[in-house]
Order: structure tokens, then sequence, then C-alpha cells
């Protein structure tokens, strides 16, 4: 639950969804050969001033926290914390799934805690949310690791999704905002 402290001394907090563009390099992965999208708008988000009356001096300087949803769909997927800045958020996932599990709310989902790992560590993953992790910004991670067998391929299609295991994330990120809004 979100604290009261929180509620009183924070401006109100807004949902803003951000569709990249893929982290793909064209010719070979380097800093300036991928990211293009997140690259571009971390800067400009730098640059770009917050409106009149704020508490933040840049657009960049007002994200809370970034959310970065990646290769979730699969069966099965294993999802583990990358950063323990946002470790407390990541727990809230944990306990979002169990309550659900515990509700019974969640198919094809075996025991209290199927996606959410926090006893496994494998490092960071290099994705659309690295830009915005070197300007200072809190990021959450969530992406299945290891990845989909069929990320990339051409099996990676619509029917290669579980969809039990889309909608059991879709719940438990729905908790998961309800909760970090206040609601």
């Amino acid at each position: 639950m979100v604290s009261l402290d929180r509620i009183k001394n924070k401006p109100p907090v807004s949902l803003q969804l951000v569709f990249f563009d893929g982290e793909e390099s064209f010719e070979e992965w380097t800093p300036s050969d991928s990211l293009y999208g997140s690259r571009h708008l971390a800067e400009r988000m730098a640059n770009t001033p917050h409106p009149a009356g704020s508490t933040h001096t840049t657009m960049l300087q007002a994200v809370d926290l970034f959310v970065l949803l990646d290769l979730l769909g699969g069966s099965d997927p294993l999802i583990v914390n990358h950063f323990d800045n946002t470790a407390r958020w990541f727990d809230r996932l944990i306990a979002a799934e169990k309550r659900l599990h515990r509700q019974g709310l969640l198919t094809s989902h075996p025991s209290e805690q199927t996606y959410f790992r926090k006893d496994v560590y494998l490092g960071p993953v290099q994705d659309d949310h690295i830009p915005f992790l070197h300007k200072g910004v809190p990021v959450l991670h969530v992406i299945a690791t290891p990845f989909p067998r069929f990320w990339h391929t051409l099996d990676d299609t619509e029917e290669n999704m579980h969809r039990p295991t889309v909608v059991n994330l879709t719940k438990i990120m729905a908790v998961f905002l309800a909760e970090y809004l206040g609601f």
C-alpha cells in the first residue's frame, strides 16, 4: 500500500504509457548503435522544462518510476529484480501475485509464487530503460529471463502467447498499478 507520507509530501502521480521502437542496432550493438528511440526521449525529457508550478525542473525529473514490460506472454516466465533501488516495488509485484493466487484469481498458476522471484539474480538486461537509468530514473524492469525460446524467430507470433499467463500478468500489473497510484 502507498504510505500516507508519500501522498502528503508528493504531487499526485499520473500514469503515462510510452511505446518504444525496440532496442536493436543497425549494424552491431554499441552505446551509439542501439536504443535510438529511448535515447532520444530520455535526452528530450531531460532538456524539456516541467510546467510552471511544479516541484520538478525537467520532465525527466518528474518520472517517479519507469516500468519496462518486455518479452512477456510466454508460458512460465521467470521475472527477477534487476535493481536494488526499486526492490520495494518488485516486492509489491511478488505480494500481488501471491495474494491473487491465494484468492484463486490466477489460472494455470501452480504455486503461490510462479513468475516473480527475488531469490534469483541474473544481472541487468540491455534494453530501452538504459538511457533513463543513466540519467538517474528509478527503473523496474519486468522482463522474462531467460528470453522466450520463440523470441525474434518466425514463431514470435500471437499464437505462441500463453493466454493464461498473459491474463495472470495483466491482473498482477493491475493490482500493482492500483496500489502504486494509491487507489
